[in-house]
């Protein structure tokens, strides 16, 4: 199942009834002609009232690579740190917390992205890779354009001593460790995307 965040709103793609939603807002449809994916998608972006929709398809990786490629898309990695004390780091940016992550530069693997994303945005050395938890999926508009960027997550262990500084080039404002405990107060202010990459690891 491919879930697809537009800000507060989600898309997703499966090929099984039972994994559509069952929230009282949500639309559930079944996709019988691969022609119907663009018309649909059109639909869902220009309708801000329909909060959620699920499409039901036979083949779920061919109507995935239908979807992005209705889009400019980009590939990005972050990081899930800990430290020592079983505490998280976020970062503060455009009013929401998050976590850090970027884009993939050319010749960087993913995994040296996730790196470099959280020594750059967080000031710290030091990193663990502790290995993947998931890739999510959002849309957000550049320059008149809708992309899509496709996340790639992982989860890292922080050894060192020095405070993180955020990348304030990079509209960060603040980098916080958090308590395990403190987290579900940050949830409110984060990204649904962010949102269930936290939820989904604590």
């Amino acid at each position: 199942m491919y879930k697809i965040f537009f800000n507060d709103r989600v898309l997703s793609i499966c090929n099984n009834w039972q994994q559509c939603s069952q929230g009282l807002n949500a639309i559930n449809y079944k996709v019988t002609k691969k022609n119907e994916i663009k018309s649909i998608i059109e639909q869902f972006q220009q309708n801000s009232a329909m909060q959620e929709l699920c499409l039901c398809v036979d083949d779920i990786e061919d109507t995935m690579n239908e979807f992005v490629s209705l889009f400019s898309f980009v590939e990005a990695a972050g990081g899930v740190v800990c430290n020592n004390n079983d505490e998280w780091l976020l970062i503060y940016r455009h009013e929401h917390w998050d976590l850090p992550k970027g884009v993939v530069e050319s010749g960087e693997t993913i995994l040296e992205t996730a790196l470099r994303e959280v020594k750059e945005e967080c000031g710290i050395d030091k990193l663990i890779l502790c290995g993947f938890i998931a890739s999510t999926y959002h849309t957000y508009e550049k320059n008149d354009n809708i992309i899509l960027k496709k996340t790639h997550w992982y989860s890292m262990k922080y050894t060192g001593v020095t405070l993180p500084v955020p990348q304030k080039e990079e509209g960060i404002t603040e980098v916080r460790w958090v308590s395990r405990e403190a987290l579900p107060e940050y949830l409110p202010r984060m990204f649904p995307s962010v949102k269930e990459v936290i939820q989904g690891t604590r």
